[in-house]
Formats: C-alpha cells, structure tokens, sequence
C-alpha cells in the first residue's frame, strides 16, 4: 500500500478528471449534434482512466478502487448513449435490383488525401471512424498543406478536422484561417502543424518530433514525444493533460493567431502553479514531471518566418522541415548546456 499522501494525491487527480469528463460528456449529450472527435476523445479519456486505476490496483484501498470502478462504468453507459445519439439515423430507400459503382474523387496532383466524410474515412485502423461528418487529410509525406488542400463547406462554417498519418510535412491552416470546431491529430512525425484556434477540445496522439501551434479548449496529448507545443487556452479552468509522453515542451501560441485566449506560459512566472498547469496522467506524484517542461521565452516560434520558407518539390519542403526541427533542437541543446 502507498502512503496516504500518494493515495490522497491519486484521489484528487483521478477525481479531477473524472469530473471533467463527466462534465464534457453531459455537453455533448445536451448538444443538437454531438462531435464525432469529442466523442472520439471522449473515449479515449475513459480508456486512461481505466488503466491509471488498473495499475494503481493494489496501492488504493479496495473501497476507494471499487467506488472508482463504479463511476467509470457510468461514464462508460454514458458515452454508449452518446455514440448511439451522434449515429446518422437510417434513411428510408427503394431497394434496387443493380447496384451502380461510383468512384471518390481523387486528385492526381498530390499524394496527400483530403475528402469531407460521413461514412468510415478509410480501411487503416490507424484512422478513426467518425459517425458524423469531418474534413481529413491523411496518408501525406513531403507536403505542404493549406486550407486550399481541404474540400471545406466554407464560409463561417465550422468544420471537424482529423489530421492522420504525416510525416515531413508543412501543415498551414492559419492564411487563410480555418474554422475548426474539434481536432484529432493523430500519427504525424518530423513535421510542422500551424492551426488557428479552436472551438472545441484538441486530441493528440503517436507525434513525434514535430511543433505545433494552436489555441482551442481543451488540449489532450497521449503516446507522444519530442513535441514542442505553443498553446493557448480559450478558458481558465482547463489545464493541458498529458499521459504516456515524454521531451514534451509548452510554450505560449502566437497571441495574432489565437486571439483572445489565456496563454499558458504566464504560469511559468509562478513557480508554485507550474507544475499544476499541465496534468501529467504518468506522474501523479507531488514532485514535478519529467516528461514535459516550459520553453523559455527565446524559444518563441517565429511564425511569420516559418511562413516565408520558400517551398517547392518534395524534398525542398523536406528540407525545409527539417532545417526549423533542428533550429529548435539546436536551440534546445543550447539552453541545456549541452
């Protein structure tokens, strides 16, 4: 058994976020169309909370795990609720005795697919399955993306967006802006992601070695490492939340790009509330985390000048990419003295 102080401090985090949760998912319950990557995110959460309280078996007291267990069943009933009312309602049809092959749209030009969906967006198990409709773009190497890439329905509309499977891309949705609701950022290596601010909550999952850029509500981050994030966040209340990751760096987004928002770097100027303004679900101790710390002020991202990198083939933005993650480890090596 741990100490008291451990199980204290295990109770206020799992409390903490179970709590949130539960708060997020009566939201959406009480939404007229709930977002296929809240839902998805929502999930996910559950999933960790799950197995921070499996390993902690044997550490809490059988009561407090048993009370646990009962809380994430609810919220398990009541994310079922959720996915069956966010499921596209069966329309009636006439059956038809021949069945007409219709092909997607493909663009011949670029490697890098793009497509607005309301059905499973791809055979990859790598890809989620929304059951309401989001823009994607997935399966991209050596690209330079903007809003130009994506099949939007424009205007002020907003958009769900799914960004999957990158790897050495230049990812710009800030000129022109994109109006993004919820996004899932998911499988996406060695590549620069610059995103205006969202509505909703942001899910990050399998990036490595990569800097991202955004303001939204609620940010998640799980399975990830060697990221630097400039975030801000639309709220006081929510707090960034990281599990399993580890070389993670926050620093604030650019204030142009995500106005009016909270921008967390101002906790770096108070020590005692540092360690509190990113949760780290791999270290629920009273000591600070390892695996993710603040970027000093000199490492602010130079937007405008990654913006103006001139880009061409795919190995010139290759290039390109690579030159801005070694300009950041570089400078990352040279504040740690090494």
């Amino acid at each position: 058994m741990e100490s008291a102080a451990w199980i204290s401090d295990f109770a206020a985090q799992f409390n903490k976020s179970k709590d949130e949760l539960q708060s997020d998912i009566d939201a959406s319950i009480n939404a007229a169309s709930p977002s296929s990557v809240d839902i998805h995110s929502f999930s996910l959460r559950l999933q960790a909370l799950t197995k921070t309280l499996a390993d902690a078996t044997g550490s809490i007291p059988t009561y407090d795990q048993r009370q646990f267990e009962m809380h994430l069943k609810g919220l398990e009933r009541q994310l079922e609720s959720l996915r069956q009312k966010a499921a596209p309602k069966p329309r009636f049809a006439f059956k038809r005795k021949t069945a007409i092959a219709v092909s997607a749209p493909h663009s011949e030009s670029s490697a890098c697919g793009s497509q607005v969906v309301t059905r499973s967006l791809a055979s990859s198990k790598e890809v989620p399955s929304p059951s309401t409709s989001a823009a994607t773009i997935f399966h991209c190497s050596r690209e330079y993306i903007t809003r130009s890439s994506l099949r939007l329905r424009g205007g002020e509309a907003t958009e769900d967006l799914i960004i999957s499977n990158l790897d050495y891309c230049l990812v710009n949705l800030i000129q022109p802006a994109v109006h993004l609701s919820a996004l899932h950022l998911q499988n996406v290596s060695h590549s620069v992601v610059l995103l205006p601010a969202v509505a909703g909550s942001v899910l990050v999952e399998e990036v490595q070695d990569c800097i991202i850029s955004l303001g939204c509500h609620q940010f998640r981050m799980y399975n990830s490492s060697d990221v630097d994030i400039y975030l801000s966040l639309s709220t006081t209340a929510s707090h960034p939340v990281i599990e399993h990751c580890s070389s993670i760096r926050f620093s604030r987004s650019q204030v142009s790009l995500c106005p009016p928002t909270r921008l967390i770097a101002g906790f770096s100027t108070v020590p005692q509330e540092q360690a509190a303004a990113v949760q780290d679900f791999s270290h629920i101790r009273s000591t600070p985390s390892p695996n993710w710390q603040f970027m000093s002020p000199d490492h602010d991202l130079d937007i405008q000048q990654v913006l103006s990198t001139p880009t061409g083939t795919a190995e010139e933005i290759q290039n390109t990419v690579q030159n801005i993650l070694q300009s950041r480890s570089l400078a990352h090596s040279s504040n740690s003295g090494i």
